[in-house]
C-alpha cells in the first residue's frame, strides 16, 4: 500500500507524467480491457450510422482518459449486431482475434466501422496499436497512418517469419510500423515464440533461444524509413509482457519458460538473456 501522504495523479497527457515525477507522486495510467460496447437500442436506428458510432466510441474513450487503443475483431459482437446499417467489427477479446483472424488462415479486411474508428483516433492524436489485428487490417491501418502522418505501434507481438502463429506479424507489417516511428514489443509469451498448429497451439516448448531469435530477426530487417534510408531497427524494438504488473501466476505458464514467470525474477532472467544475445 502507498504511504497515506502520497498523491495519485491520473495520466491523461505526457505533462501529467512529468508533473507527477517532479512532485514525487504516483502516476496512474488508465487502462481498460473492453471500454465500451455497442448500444443495442440504436442498432435498428437508421440515423445511428457508422460515422456516428465511430465518433461516439472515440469521444467516450478519450473523455475517460484513453490515449492508446488496441483494436481487435469481435466475432460475437459482429454476429449479434451486424445489420444493414453498419458493420460492428471493431473490438473484442483476444480469443476472438482475427481481422484480426476468426480462424487460422482467415484474414479479414478492415471494415467501415473499423476505418471510421481509426480515422477518429488519429484525428484526436490517439495512438493505434495493432497487436491484435491481422495482416489485411494492419496494412489498411498503416495506409491511413501514412496519409495522416501518425505513429502506429504493436506493443506485444512477434515476427511471423520466426514463429508461425496467428497473433504474430509479417516482416512487411513490422517494417511499416517502424516507418511510422512506432515500436514492436517483442513478447515472451511462449505460444507466440514457436510455430503453432492449426489451432495456434505451440508445437513444442519455447526456450531462451526462441526469444533471442525474435530480437535478432527484427533487428536485422532491411526496413526503410520515410526518407528511403534503412532504419536502425534496434530503435524500434521494445520488450513486452502482456502481463500484470507483478507478473503472471506460476500456474499460468505464459512465459517462454513456465518455471520463470514470477516478477521480478522473470524480468531479471529476460535481461540476462538479452545481454547474452
Amino acid at each position: 500500500n502507498p504511504p497515506a501522504n502520497l498523491n495519485v495523479k491520473v495520466v491523461l497527457t505526457s505533462n501529467d507524467l512529468l508533473a507527477a515525477r517532479q512532485a514525487n507522486d504516483l502516476a496512474m495510467i488508465y487502462y481498460i480491457q473492453k471500454p465500451d460496447t455497442v448500444d443495442l437500442n440504436n442498432v435498428g436506428n437508421p440515423l445511428y450510422t457508422t460515422d456516428r458510432l465511430a465518433s461516439d466510441l472515440v469521444n467516450s474513450w478519450r473523455t475517460k482518459g484513453l490515449r492508446i487503443v488496441n483494436l481487435a475483431y469481435s466475432k460475437t459482437h459482429n454476429d449479434t449486431l451486424n445489420t444493414n446499417n453498419y458493420d460492428s467489427r471493431y473490438i473484442g477479446s483476444s480469443g476472438e482475434d482475427a481481422g484480426v483472424r476468426v480462424d487460422r488462415g482467415i484474414d479479414l479486411p478492415l471494415p467501415p466501422l473499423g476505418r471510421g474508428v481509426v480515422e477518429r483516433l488519429f484525428a484526436n492524436n490517439m495512438i493505434v496499436d495493432i497487436s491484435h489485428v491481422g495482416t489485411a487490417s494492419a496494412l489498411a491501418i498503416l495506409d491511413l497512418a501514412d496519409i495522416r502522418g501518425k505513429v502506429v505501434t504493436a506493443n506485444h507481438v512477434n515476427a511471423e517469419a520466426i514463429a508461425d502463429h496467428p497473433r504474430n506479424h509479417t516482416d512487411e507489417v513490422i517494417c511499416r510500423i517502424a516507418k511510422t516511428g512506432g515500436i514492436i514489443g517483442i513478447t515472451p509469451l511462449r505460444f507466440m515464440l514457436v510455430d503453432g498448429d492449426e489451432r495456434g497451439n505451440p508445437v513444442r516448448v519455447a526456450n531462451d533461444q526462441d526469444i533471442i531469435n525474435q530480437f535478432r530477426h527484427i533487428r536485422g530487417l532491411n526496413c526503410l524509413g520515410k526518407n528511403g534510408r534503412r532504419l536502425n531497427m534496434i530503435n524500434h524494438i521494445a520488450v513486452a509482457s502482456d502481463s500484470y504488473v507483478n507478473g503472471w501466476p506460476q500456474q499460468a505458464g505464459r512465459f517462454w519458460v513456465s518455471q520463470q514467470v514470477s516478477a521480478p525474477s522473470a524480468w531479471m532472467r529476460m535481461a540476462a538473456v538479452l545481454m547474452r544475445s
